[in-house]
């Protein structure tokens, strides 16, 4: 009003420079009791069971110029959640981080009963993620411009969650950890987003495979599956209609992939699948009820394209013999899945949700004495010039 005076004094306004560092929060709305937090903000621990399911946040929020963080697994007890929450979130209660309804919080949960997770409260959650282990590196990005919460394990994609009935808003969000006895777990200075605030894609190609290699671990194969040089995946006895995954998923730049049939037994499914898809189940690819499963399914004169809960089934495809090319693309414009015998097209089905990058993954299952082998040379170069 007439008469007042303000001076700005910017030595007294906060910045953020390059020395500053995510640290864990000292303040009770921020920190439960029985978590202890080191003197410097960058290590968090519980010593004892004392309180129920305790977790802390940092001091300050995630923002879209700081939207990620990472922290360093020191030592780990029975259970662990690192993730994300808003202030709505329960430092103390019944729930652990990623499964508490009130707000928004998730978390990549741990349980050393060989439970392995991400989860967002009130949404179904991604299984099948990696064991986390001491010395292991979290990685957790929000992307606010496709509201996406992205989780990375030692610098590999696990899985992203798109919220759907709540935004990522700037300032709102905090990094949080809520963990057992026994854990130690520390905020590093390491800044640098696997993907940036534009989503940049191209660090995370770069750490991909530039050829297609079978899941190794038991998250993504299963125990009757065997891998040969990591490309050729094949039957051992005993399973119930086993399957295996590749090591990635596919992306829009990294869209389809090649199997030669080695050998052939009663059946074999050759498609794509969520980490979701069941690897040893009474139902064969394209046709468990969970996730996206989809494949090109020949047993004997049974030979047809299949998706889990779709009538739209593609029948009379060529059957599949040993010396074949099939080849799986994804089609992220049109949301298809299309499917080719050698270069000849089988068909195609669409799929009732839309396709996104980095969740599906290339699938066989596989009847006793069934093998394939990804193809990833001079195939590949035939694919692209004969425009498939």
């Amino acid at each position: 009003s007439h008469g007042s005076q303000i001076r700005l004094r910017n030595f007294d306004l906060p910045t953020l420079d390059t020395s500053y560092r995510w640290r864990w929060a000292t303040t009770p709305s921020k920190k439960a009791k029985s978590i202890k937090v080191s003197e410097d903000g960058i290590t968090a621990s519980r010593n004892s069971n004392r309180g129920m399911n305790p977790a802390v946040l940092t001091s300050y929020p995630l923002s879209r110029s700081r939207n990620h963080f990472r922290v360093r697994i020191d030592q780990l007890g029975k259970w662990i959640g690192i993730g994300i929450c808003d202030t709505n979130f329960l430092l103390e209660g019944s729930k652990p981080l990623g499964s508490q309804t009130k707000g928004l919080n998730s978390g990549y949960f741990y349980q050393n009963t060989g439970i392995q997770k991400l989860q967002l409260g009130g949404e179904k959650p991604r299984e099948n993620v990696q064991r986390l282990e001491p010395g292991d590196l979290v990685d957790i990005l929000l992307d606010f411009d496709i509201n996406r919460i992205y989780y990375f394990h030692n610098e590999t994609l696990q899985g992203f969650f798109m919220p759907q009935r709540k935004i990522l808003k700037d300032g709102c969000l905090y990094p949080c950890i809520s963990i057992s006895s026994g854990c130690e777990i520390s905020l590093l200075a390491e800044d640098r987003p696997i993907l940036d605030c534009n989503r940049n894609w191209n660090e995370i190609l770069e750490k991909s495979p530039t050829t297609w290699t079978w899941g190794s671990e038991l998250s993504k194969r299963a125990p009757n599956i065997e891998v040969e040089s990591g490309v050729i995946a094949k039957r051992i006895a005993g399973g119930n209609n086993p399957a295996i995954l590749g090591n990635k998923p596919f992306s829009r730049e990294n869209n389809f992939y090649v199997v030669e049939i080695l050998s052939m037994g009663h059946w074999i499914g050759v498609g794509i699948a969520d980490l979701s898809f069941q690897l040893n189940c009474s139902h064969v690819l394209g046709a468990q009820p969970t996730g996206l499963n989809s494949s090109y399914f020949c047993q004997g004169n049974i030979n047809k394209l299949q998706m889990a809960g779709k009538l739209e089934i593609v029948d009379n495809v060529h059957p599949v013999t040993i010396g074949d090319y099939v080849v799986v693309k994804l089609d992220y414009d049109t949301n298809r899945i299309l499917y080719y015998n050698n270069d000849l097209l089988q068909g195609s089905i669409e799929c009732a949700m839309p396709l996104e990058d980095f969740e599906l993954y290339p699938c066989v299952n596989l009847s006793a004495t069934s093998a394939v082998c990804f193809i990833n040379e001079a195939f590949l170069n035939l694919i692209r010039d004969s425009g498939l």
